[in-house]
């Protein structure tokens, strides 16, 4: 799995940000899934890395995010923008964060090899980006391959942990256009090893459908862990 990195040590499998830092009206959440395969309708699968950003607004105006914006920054290569978008603010790659709303954008980005496997890539950096109002605000996490663990649901921020590959809408870049939304190969559903009932559709127990458009938990999201679910036809996340 990956982690983000705070001053170059492990700070958890999410990062949170108060936003913007110097009179914060709203959190943005960062965390990253690791591989999973996707039947893009190009012949033949591809392994997608993926990142999730949770966007909490807190304020006052509506908050935007072109998701193009969001950048992959893998050694050796240049950054580039998502292969695919799916979110629960719409069709993309231009989204609205209503006041007083959460919304999640799943990034996937398909690597050259050898970095499109765990193996292959040890570290990356995600640019991240948004305008917070009229307010530009830009970050970038850096992530680290660490060993898997499994944590409990209780630990991560529901709206962070839920809802993958289910937003009302998929964009894809130019590269994978052609061929439409993408079809996310077996059971895709951290952050447990454990089978979830429904599998990847599913949500966490005692965590409503709902949850991943919730307003943000009091707790701190550097104390979430998470690891990715491996098993399921095409292999999910690892």
């Amino acid at each position: 799995m990956y982690v983000p990195l705070t001053i170059g040590a492990p700070a958890g499998p999410v990062v949170r940000y108060a936003v913007p830092p110097e009179y914060p009206r709203g959190d943005v959440y960062v965390t990253s899934f690791g591989f999973t395969q996707l039947d893009s309708g190009a012949g033949h699968p591809v392994n997608a890395l993926h990142a999730r950003l949770a966007i909490v607004n807190k304020g006052t105006n509506a908050w935007a995010v072109d998701g193009r914006e969001q950048q992959l920054v893998a050694q050796g290569q240049p950054p580039q923008g998502p292969s695919f978008l799916n979110s629960d603010a719409g069709p993309g790659p231009l989204y609205l964060v209503p006041s007083g709303q959460t919304r999640v954008l799943d990034l996937y980005y398909v690597l050259p090899p050898p970095l499109d496997s765990t193996r292959g890539l040890g570290t990356f950096n995600l640019s991240w980006r948004l305008l917070v109002g009229a307010e530009p605000v830009s970050q970038m996490t850096a992530f680290a391959r660490i060993e898997e663990r499994a944590e409990p649901y209780a630990a991560y921020p529901p709206f962070v942990a839920v809802g993958l590959g289910v937003g009302v809408g998929w964009w894809s870049g130019p590269r994978f256009a052609p061929f439409g939304a993408p079809v996310i190969r077996g059971y895709y559903y951290p952050p447990t090893r454990v089978h979830a009932t429904g599998g990847w559709r599913s949500t966490p127990p005692g965590t409503s459908a709902g949850a991943w458009r919730s307003s943000a938990p009091g707790t701190h999201a550097a104390h979430a862990s998470a690891a990715p679910h491996g098993g399921g036809r095409g292999g999910g996340h690892r």
